[in-house]
């Protein structure tokens, strides 16, 4: 790393016991070395530095300290990147799938109208899910904005499917045998409440 990127300082400052005060030991002097961006501070305001040391310490010392505490208060200035704006998402489970498309059920999550349903040619879903489209199978779709960093907006379409595992057959009847017994349940108990 180049030298305009590096800041060294010594450190002898000391307790009234003769103990490092960062370290609580009793050894001697130590060198500090900190690398630095220096990308970060081309926009920033130069620094202060106290050049008259305190009592117990050296100049490098405090000028290490004057030069940490600097950094420290300034916010590095952040890589600008692409920004999605969603103006539409839903949630999608897949009913059926053909050999170049897939049925689903589509939950709005932005507004609240009725559920639809869609025909997604396979195209659409990024090949590492492809594998994830079968019955059963949930997926979120988003439609929006992506903003990019030279200022062109562009019209995106995303669909992502969720990877935990989609319900057994087996699962599903189980559920459904569940459901009856607590509704035949619920439906002869005379202390439940109407709903």
């Amino acid at each position: 790393m180049p030298l305009a990127n590096t800041l060294v300082s010594h450190d002898s400052y000391t307790n009234g016991d003769g103990s490092n005060p960062s370290l609580g030991t009793t050894e001697g002097p130590r060198l500090r070395v900190v690398h630095f961006d220096s990308n970060l501070l081309k926009d920033l305001a130069p620094p202060t530095f106290n050049l008259a040391p305190e009592p117990s310490r050296t100049r490098a010392s405090q000028l290490y300290l004057d030069f940490a505490s600097w950094l420290a208060e300034t916010e590095p200035t952040s890589t600008p990147c692409d920004r999605f704006v969603a103006s539409q998402k839903w949630e999608g489970t897949v009913l059926e799938t053909a050999s170049d498309s897939f049925l689903a059920r589509l939950v709005d999550l932005t507004t609240q109208n009725p559920d639809e349903e869609a025909d997604f040619p396979l195209d659409e879903v990024p090949h590492p899910d492809l594998s994830l489209v079968q019955p059963g199978a949930v997926f979120y779709w988003d439609i929006g904005y992506l903003d990019k960093v030279d200022g062109q907006r562009m019209r995106i379409s995303s669909i992502r499917f969720r990877r935990l595992p989609a319900w057994t057959l087996d699962e599903l009847k189980d559920a459904d045998k569940k459901a009856l017994g607590l509704g035949e349940l619920f439906a002869t108990n005379p202390r439940s409440p109407a709903i």
